[in-house]
């Protein structure tokens, strides 16, 4: 590991001790052994393009730091997974002297509130106004996951989008979430959180009200084409809804787009991270 050989593997290359373990459902667990700072080369270009501002980067590289640092676990055979369920890893394809830059200019800071860790969620867009890791998840909520006014990210591609749900769809969804009904007569916000975030939806039927949580929609319809849950206006068309809304992810913690355009501003990193991780102390875990 201490040359410049590399391991191919699905169209990507790995620098660090490959480990095979068979698991008992019969299949290959491929595991890369790696020091934190070297996996965090292979993080940010896979969560934030390279030619993103320094700074930008350097607040991508704190988070992506922090919230592996949760998942360190010695008692597992591994610690944290290369997908987005966790954050995206894909080796050593991308690296190139700018990742490198700001993951060593940051080396060993993390983010801790009240002495621990915490877990630096990250995501695409947030649309206008970060979401609490309560309404998003259900878990309890500290100061630094609360959600924050964010009016940078406007200039972004992704703050706004709209998004075509026909109603035969829509029928389909709430019958399996257990409604008898046959129709759909309106398709309504029924809930709110303190972001603006639609909560849960509420349709009118045929045979009385239906009332579903957002993150179950999205989840349904796929997080490409409904976004976000910040949806802003519900227009019934022909054949169905067009939803519109803003943002794209989930919406907690640090906004990238927003983290982009406060770099573009002159804001240094540590402003980014002190914005949409507030109360948080950025400090060497070293």
């Amino acid at each position: 590991s201490d040359g410049q050989e590399r391991i191919r593997l699905g169209g990507n290359l790995y620098k660090g001790d490959i480990i095979i373990n068979a698991t008992e459902e019969g299949k290959l667990d491929i595991i890369e052994s790696l020091t934190l700072e070297e996996y965090l080369y292979g993080v940010l270009p896979s969560e934030m393009s390279p030619d993103w501002p320094l700074e930008a980067l350097k607040a991508q590289a704190v988070a992506s730091r922090t919230y592996a640092m949760k998942f360190i676990n010695p008692a597992r055979d591994y610690d944290i997974t290369n997908g987005v369920e966790m954050q995206v890893y894909k080796g050593t394809s991308k690296i190139n002297s700018r990742i490198i830059e700001a993951v060593n200019s940051t080396r060993g800071e993390v983010l801790k509130y009240k002495g621990k860790l915490v877990t630096a969620f990250f995501h695409a867009c947030c649309g206008g106004h970060t979401a609490s890791v309560k309404s998003a998840w259900g878990e309890d909520v500290i100061k630094p996951l609360y959600g924050v006014p964010d009016p940078f990210c406007a200039p972004s591609r992704h703050y706004r989008w709209e998004f075509f749900l026909s109603s035969s769809d829509l029928l389909k969804f709430i019958q399996a979430q257990g409604s008898t009904a046959l129709k759909i007569k309106s398709m309504n916000i029924h809930q709110k959180d303190r972001s603006g975030r639609a909560a849960s939806f509420k349709f009118t039927t045929d045979n009385g009200a239906k009332v579903v949580k957002t993150t179950d929609l999205r989840k349904h319809f796929g997080a490409f084409e409904f976004r976000s849950t910040f949806v802003t206006r519900i227009s019934p068309v022909k054949g169905g809804y067009e939803v519109a809304g803003r943002g794209w992810g989930h919406g907690v913690g640090m906004c990238q787009e927003g983290a982009k355009y406060m770099a573009f501003r002159g804001k240094p990193y540590k402003k980014i991270l002190r914005h949409y991780y507030p109360s948080a102390a950025i400090i060497d875990y070293e």
